[in-house]
């Protein structure tokens, strides 16, 4: 009994904004199936192509990372270390933060943003709407440019 108190204890206390853990299905880590913007007349496009890899983190102690790309990036021709050319074009393929994330109500999270793949992003607070069934999280963003971002992820077990 004492054992399972203290586990019990240390989850709630781990879990972000004091919810019991099963109160928060997002903790864990997602992987990318999907990411498209879709326009209000329908159309949508793929910016990392229609395989992007990816995966998404909450963890128990309030803090997340998102890394997503292309799954058809060229590695660079000498090795490990890009030509100026070869490391643009892999940087223009993929997006890379992590911070700090607070439920503010239930289908909204917030990111908060301390490092950044674009140091545009960093020190921002980044709105994302959230919809779980079973084991499929879809995350979208507040419109960019006049449509939203659509970010379909699979729990990995």
């Amino acid at each position: 009994m004492k054992t399972s108190t203290f586990v019990t204890g240390l989850v709630l206390a781990l879990t972000p904004l004091g919810a019991h853990a099963e109160d928060f299905p997002l903790l864990g880590t997602w992987q990318l199936q999907t990411y498209a913007r879709e326009a209000p007349d329908g159309q949508r496009t793929e910016p990392f192509g229609p395989t992007p890899d990816g995966y998404i983190n909450y963890s128990s102690d309030g803090r997340m990372y998102a890394i997503l790309m292309r799954s058809d990036r060229a590695k660079p021709t000498s090795g490990a270390a890009a030509t100026e050319a070869e490391a643009a074009r892999l940087h223009n393929t993929m997006v890379a933060y992590g911070g700090t994330y607070e439920i503010v109500k239930d289908g909204e999270v917030i990111h908060h943003v301390d490092i950044s793949w674009n140091e545009g992003l960093t020190d921002t607070d980044q709105v994302r709407y959230y919809v779980l069934k079973d084991d499929v999280l879809t995350i979208t963003t507040p419109e960019m440019g006049g449509a939203p971002y659509v970010l379909v992820w699979k729990k990995v077990k």
